[in-house]
């Protein structure tokens, strides 16, 4: 926080139509973005001396030469009886992305709210248009009511206005079967005011742990049969996917709608013996067909980057590249097999493996014999990357073979703990020969 002095506000005239604000030597970067407690402390000044005056209005202006004759200001004092006017505040590049707007909007419906207004009003540039502003004010709750031309007619600027509940902002929802509920409850868990300040808070790559967990347990479920939690797990997998499509609309990016435009899209495409017209069903699934839809997907993606100035390239510049990189390492060196073999690269049989991975291991050995921590963990991953190799060549996958495995490992393992438990001892008081002579018979039982 600045050692500057706070700037002098000026004294408020009760005789005049609006309550007039202005910051002397103050510019909005300096004041509203870097430092948000100066603010604060301004807006509470401002909002005090509204109330004790007898105006309609106030203008809290960021620039000595703002005019509250301005036709800009003049369309509120039109369209609103009674109204708060921000007027110039700006957002710097290197704020954007801090939450400083949606705070400086919250303490603006509260001192609203205690100042006796029911409205607030904002205006939108519209020269370029700004989606990503629209989104961010549709989520504060503002809806569009006019725009006016200003500055000669040299640019058009749309406003959006939002009604202040002094009961709070989020209206009271019950459980539904219906898609569009859960959507609304992520809209009012993000709401600035009123909402979940931890859902608030979140961003994509804050959530994207809670994702992947969720993947796991809804596997998790499937694979021990459950299907209550199956059916709550899938529930919660569904919420991160409208999480992030919450997320995407609010920076004016895509909604929840666009994602299901985008799948169903790709579903039919990719099915044309099940979805196209009657020689396309006839004919069935041509061989390659289904790469070649692919690689038009991939064109088109390709297409629309480009158009909007990003990289064609979505994941890197290599064939391999497209290959996720948060997938679980055995599930990755898989698909970079899977994707490698499509080329032509690829053993012919699985024997050869075997010797590979014969290979990795005696590599394996003699850095073990060197001590060479950097070459163990090399030729240990070396080995792995084989032995997943060996398993695709094999039809059994890695992941869920070794799921089994460790299943396997902590049912005997129960077996030790149990049988050690009828002996009247513990875990901790048993000696390694009785744990392995147990370990044993589990292996006959579990």
């Amino acid at each position: 926080m600045s050692s500057q002095p706070l700037p002098p506000i000026e004294s408020v005239d009760r005789n005049r139509e609006a309550a007039i604000l202005k910051l002397n030597n103050l510019h909005a970067l300096e004041l509203s973005w870097l430092e948000p407690e100066r603010l604060s402390h301004l807006l509470d000044n401002a909002a005090h001396a509204l109330s004790i005056g007898d105006a309609e209005a106030f203008l809290i202006s960021f620039d000595q030469n703002a005019d509250y004759d301005s036709p800009n200001f003049l369309w509120f004092r039109e369209n609103f009886p009674r109204f708060l006017y921000v007027d110039r505040v700006v957002v710097s590049e290197a704020a954007r992305g801090r939450g400083h707007a949606r705070r400086l909007y919250e303490h603006l419906f509260d001192l609203a709210l205690r100042a006796g207004h029911d409205t607030i009003v904002c205006e939108v540039n519209s020269d370029p248009p700004n989606p990503a502003s629209d989104a961010f004010h549709d989520r504060l709750g503002f809806r569009e009511v006019g725009e006016a031309t200003i500055h000669g007619g040299s640019k058009t600027v749309r406003y959006f206005a939002r009604k202040l509940d002094k009961d709070g902002a989020i209206p009271s929802l019950t459980p539904s079967k219906d898609i569009s509920r859960l959507i609304e409850i992520m809209a009012a868990l993000r709401a600035p005011v009123g909402g979940c300040p931890w859902d608030v808070e979140q961003t994509f790559s804050t959530i994207a742990p809670y994702t992947i967990e969720e993947a796991y347990e809804v596997a998790d479920a499937i694979q021990r049969g459950d299907f209550d939690d199956l059916r709550e797990e899938l529930g919660d997998l569904l919420l991160q996917v409208v999480y992030h499509a919450r997320m995407a609309e609010e920076q004016g990016e895509f909604a929840f709608p666009d994602v299901v435009e985008a799948i169903t899209t790709k579903m039919i495409r990719r099915h044309p013996h099940v979805f196209g017209d009657d020689h396309a069903r006839s004919a069935g699934m041509a061989k390659g067909m289904w790469e070649k839809i692919k690689s038009q997907e991939k064109a088109e993606k390709r297409a629309a980057r480009i158009a909007r100035g990003q990289d064609p390239e979505d994941n890197g510049k290599g064939y391999l590249d497209s290959v996720p990189l948060p997938l679980p390492a055995l599930t990755r060196a898989l698909k970079l097999q899977e994707k490698a073999a499509r080329v032509g690269f690829d053993w012919g049989a699985a024997a050869p493996i075997l010797d590979k991975i014969e290979e990795e291991i005696g590599e394996l050995r003699q850095a073990l014999a060197a001590g060479k921590s950097d070459a163990i963990r090399d030729e240990f991953g070396d080995t792995l990357f084989a032995l997943v190799n060996l398993g695709r060549h094999l039809g059994v996958d890695s992941e869920a073979s070794l799921a089994g495995t460790n299943d396997k490992f902590r049912n005997r393992f129960h077996y030790i703990e149990r049988s050690l438990d009828e002996k009247g001892k513990s875990l901790e008081d048993a000696t390694l020969e009785e744990m392995e002579e147990l370990w044993q018979q589990a292996k006959g039982k579990v």
